[in-house]
Parts: structure tokens; C-alpha cells; sequence
């Protein structure tokens, strides 16, 4: 595994996960702590982890498992850092729900999935 591009892919999932998330919530009107904009953050999620998984060009679970690994750990320090931290002024509680838990997991898991299913 190359971790100085699984660190990059990191980041520039945390960049576009604030993009959309903005977007939702500016562009749409929408507001994250419901039902609606959580379930339009986590498709688009979905899709976009598949894709950059797709891009990154996985070589197998194993790889495809440390990499979601290295995108959920990075992720979540930046979260924590940038949105609550900064912007929330460091109210955990507010942010982390059952989506943003389910969005962490998906980092996980689709990087796992697509390397397994990788051609070798």
C-alpha cells in the first residue's frame, strides 16, 4: 500500500464530504441533523468512496482494507478538528450521529469491498 496516496485520498475525501456537505446544507436549504440531508449525505457517500476506490486501484481486500482504514482514521481526526472543533466550538455530541457514524464505516467498508473484488 502506498500511504503517502492513501493519505492524500484522505483528505481529498474529507475536502469533498465538506463540499457536498456544504452544498446541502447553503445551496439546498437542507439542515444535517435531519432525516432527509442525512440520507442524500450518505448515498452521495456511498458513491463517492466507490468511485475514489475504483481510482485508487486497489489491489485486494488486504489492501482495499488498510487503505479504508487510513481514509476513516484521517478522517475522523480531521472531522473532529475542523467541524467540531473549529466550527462547532467543540460540541461532539451535536455532530456525531448516527449517519457520520454510518459514513465512517462506509470508508471502511467500500475500500474493502472493491479491493475484494478487484481484478488481479
Amino acid at each position: 500500500m502506498n500511504w503517502l496516496k492513501a493519505l492524500g485520498f484522505a483528505v481529498l475525501i474529507f475536502v469533498i464530504f465538506f463540499v457536498i456537505g456544504s452544498i446541502l446544507m447553503f445551496g439546498l436549504g437542507l439542515r444535517m441533523n435531519e432525516l432527509p440531508a442525512q440520507i442524500a449525505m450518505l448515498v452521495l457517500a456511498l458513491i463517492v468512496l466507490w468511485l475514489l476506490s475504483a481510482w485508487y486501484g486497489l489491489k485486494g481486500a488486504t489492501d482495499g482494507f488498510f487503505v479504508g482504514l487510513t481514509w476513516m482514521v484521517v478522517n475522523i481526526i480531521l472531522e473532529y478538528l475542523v467541524l467540531v472543533l473549529l466550527l462547532d466550538k467543540g460540541n461532539a455530541a451535536a455532530y456525531y450521529s448516527w449517519s457520520v457514524i454510518i459514513a465512517y464505516m462506509l470508508e471502511l467498508v467500500v475500500p474493502l469491498y472493491v479491493g475484494g473484488t478487484a481484478k488481479k
